[in-house]
């Protein structure tokens, strides 16, 4: 199990690149792809000392419905903050929000950059499993498992994601998840790291974390 934990939170790739002022190959409506979204285009490099209060601001934001202000102060924190992971997942929260498939793309680059939540990889897995991308469906799932033992599902972001999956460009969100599996290759347990039987895997993760 050391050494899932290991290879999930080792070192990134030397040659990640790091965001530009204006990001790479934004849309006009300043928007990143699913596709770009799936590669890494972020680094969480600390250079800010105010990142916890700028994720509550946001969070509170959020929660009071007001989507544009929010949308803005994670916006702007990408440029600065340390844990750009945590941004990542809220603004994958607002799409996800709005129905939009990008959501999917953010919580994709909150993985790829790091994150040492197991949300964003449960929440990547729901997808996959709605596409039917089962191998990287457990990948994340695995990883999710690992990084915080128990069973951990929520089920009504599993029927918004398999709902958003069905109504989207499925050939564009398979081609976006193929491009995060070879994004985290080097870093994602196996599929078969962990036992599928959730009465197995309960117990292996019991006697091996």
């Amino acid at each position: 199990m050391a050494s899932i934990l290991r290879t999930l939170f080792g070192k990134k790739k030397e040659t990640s690149t790091v965001q530009t002022k204006e990001g790479p190959g934004k849309s006009r409506r300043g928007e990143y792809s699913l596709l770009q979204l799936s590669s890494s285009i972020f680094t969480n490099t600390p250079s800010s000392s105010d990142d916890d209060q700028l994720v509550k601001q946001a969070y509170s934001l959020m929660q009071n419905r007001r989507w544009g202000e929010a949308r803005k102060i994670i916006q702007d924190g990408l440029q600065t903050c340390n844990r750009k992971d945590r941004l990542c997942e809220l603004i994958a929260n607002i799409y996800l929000n709005e129905k939009n498939p990008l959501g999917i793309g953010w919580y994709m680059q909150s993985c790829i950059i790091g994150s040492p939540s197991w949300v964003p990889y449960l929440l990547v897995s729901y997808a996959a499993f709605a596409l039917g991308l089962d191998d990287i469906g457990w990948r994340c799932l695995n990883a999710c498992d690992v990084i915080d033992t128990g069973m951990k599902r929520i089920d009504n972001l599993e029927t918004d994601i398999t709902t958003l999956v069905k109504n989207s460009d499925r050939s564009q969100l398979r081609a976006a998840m193929t491009n995060f599996d070879k994004s985290m290759d080097p870093y994602l347990p196996s599929a078969n790291e962990l036992p599928h039987d959730q009465m197995k895997r309960d117990i292996f993760l019991l006697q091996n974390c």
